[in-house]
């Protein structure tokens, strides 16, 4: 009897520290999910700033290429001027 009770008590023991070690898993497994979760919010966040910096890029590379051809176009505007103010000055 004392040999049966002896093996109860030792089965027991063993389940109740499987029980706590399980415990544990989860705790870990808890803590684990929760940094994903947060690494996954910063991700989101970063994709989410990269694609508005491309946006922007792709703005400013448009604003510069509008600008250049309007600095073109000026430049030629004037050179048509300059003609034409020495047209003027023969005719006078």
């Amino acid at each position: 009897m004392k040999e049966l009770s002896g093996k109860i008590t030792e089965t027991r023991s063993g389940v109740s520290s499987v029980k706590s070690e399980i415990d544990g898993m989860r705790s870990k497994r808890d803590l684990l999910m929760s940094e994903m979760s947060a690494l996954k919010g910063q991700l989101k966040d970063q994709n989410n700033r990269m694609i508005q910096a491309a946006q922007e890029k792709i703005r400013l590379e448009k604003l510069a290429t509008e600008s250049e051809a309007k600095q073109a176009n000026l430049k030629l505007l004037r050179e048509k001027l300059e003609t034409l103010k020495e047209e003027v000055k023969k005719c006078v």
